[in-house]
């Protein structure tokens, strides 16, 4: 019953966050558990598989040129933000302006991804004001349709994953 914002947040742990953060739920993680994941530290049936195997097939979450994931691993501050700016379509884009980490961190820096964060330590006090400041930031996108609203334009600058997501929390339950 603790939250321990203080500790460090595993690189596990992140992929659930990165799932929930992008629409992703439990029943999806459920059901893409059972399968081998990509990497060879992450078997089938642990309580992270299907968060990994979520966010890794969407393109947000890497493992190591070696082929591991390295699930219990603490992530550093350059690995949450380049999580995040992922999770708001921007990876692809930001990837090829420059060199990692720095070409990240000035996206983040301009998103105001890391507002309010007063150490670079990524303990999960930390990453938590940083995965609310993605739930507001703007997010690009690159597909044709969601389920809630019909066509939208890539990198609408109204569209937040806060506003796209969870929709009921932001405009009420009665929302269309």
């Amino acid at each position: 019953n603790n939250f321990n914002a203080e500790n460090y947040i595993t690189r596990a742990e992140m992929a659930k966050v990165i799932g929930i953060l992008t629409g992703m739920d439990e029943d999806q993680a459920l059901a893409n558990k059972a399968y081998a994941s990509k990497f060879s530290d992450v078997p089938a049936g642990e309580w992270y598989t299907g968060w990994v195997n979520l966010a890794s097939g969407r393109g947000i979450i890497n493992g190591f040129p070696d082929g591991t994931f390295r699930p219990n691993d603490a992530l550093t501050m350059n690995q949450v933000l380049t999580l995040c700016v992922n999770a708001l379509g921007r990876g692809e884009h930001v990837s090829q302006m420059g060199t990692w980490p720095a070409n990240y961190i000035a996206e983040a820096s301009k998103l105001g991804l890391y507002d309010g964060v007063e150490s670079s330590e990524a303990n999960r006090g930390n990453v938590a004001i940083i995965v609310w400041n993605t739930l507001e930031a703007p997010y690009v996108w690159d597909v044709a349709q969601t389920e809630y609203e019909g066509t939208i334009n890539l990198g609408d600058s109204e569209r937040s994953l806060l506003s796209i997501y969870f929709r009921d929390y932001v405009y009420g339950q009665d929302s269309n």
